[in-house]
């Protein structure tokens, strides 16, 4: 459960067929993370345009491009311009991190391969900066025998979810991550709580160059493979397997994604 970061699409465009009259209406929605626009306008003049850098869409009075944030009215003197499409590429793992900071809402789908069961699960994510002088932060240190010297950075991650396997029952708990840098694109990951099973835990991270930070854990009756990136600054998406402890095959295969909330984090 540790470390779980839902499936949403950042952009939506639907109900956007105008009737072929003087009156069109056209409703294009532009959902990224929570924040959901919508334009309505009846009597479209041929020359009003929304635009943007994503979807396209043309029909005879009406020229929409949907996109990041910008909006403009042909003839209006007011005017946002488009912010530069968001790209993870590049990305390191202090700011991987340091974007992850901040509450978080997620959905989680898991399907177990050998049962072929199909799992929901809907949580809360907290995940804040801790410093090498907390606690437990020490505590994990002493119990792999790091220096606290050597930490790149450390979070505490919190969350409290529910699954459609019995929604009476509370999934919930807290586990610190401490973050060591072999190279600035490889190292290790310690955890006080683990992802496969619910013990200490040490990993393997890396990041790719197009911005995926990459976690290999192996423990004493499986191991755990996660691949977690940034879509947005807003929506963040894993993926992860859970293998056998020889690596011969895969016990079960999820995908979450997280939005952030609103007003929470950077």
């Amino acid at each position: 459960m540790a470390f779980a970061f839902l499936p949403v699409g950042a952009h939506a465009l639907r109900n956007a067929a105008p009737r072929q009259s003087k009156d069109a209406r056209v409703c294009v929605e532009h959902s990224l993370g929570e924040r959901v626009y919508t334009a309505r306008a009846h009597r479209v003049p041929p020359t009003t345009r929304f635009d943007g850098t994503r979807s396209r869409l043309r029909c005879q009075n009406v020229n929409a491009e949907v996109g990041e944030e910008s909006v403009e009215h042909a003839g209006s003197e007011e005017s946002v311009p488009a912010q530069p499409p968001f790209s993870a590429r590049g990305m390191g793992v202090e700011e991987f991190f340091q974007r992850s900071i901040g509450e978080w809402r997620s959905q989680r789908s898991s399907h177990n391969l050998l049962w072929q069961q199909f799992e929901q699960v809907e949580s809360e994510i907290v995940i804040e900066n801790v410093t090498a002088e907390d606690e437990e932060v020490k505590g994990v240190c002493e119990q792999y025998k790091a220096d606290a010297d050597s930490i790149a950075l450390a979070i505490r991650m919190s969350w409290e979810g529910t699954s459609d396997w019995d929604e009476d029952e509370v999934l919930k708990g807290s586990t610190v991550l401490v973050v060591l840098k072999d190279s600035e694109t490889s190292g290790r990951l310690l955890r006080s709580v683990g992802y496969a099973e619910e013990i200490p835990a040490v990993g393997q991270w890396r990041m790719e160059t197009d911005g995926v930070f990459v976690l290999d854990t192996s423990y004493d009756r499986a191991g755990a493979e996660e691949r977690i990136w940034f879509a947005t600054p807003d929506l963040r998406m894993r993926v992860s397997m859970i293998k056998t402890a020889g690596n011969t095959g895969v016990l079960t295969a999820s995908f979450s994604s997280e939005i952030r909330r609103r007003g929470a984090g950077k």
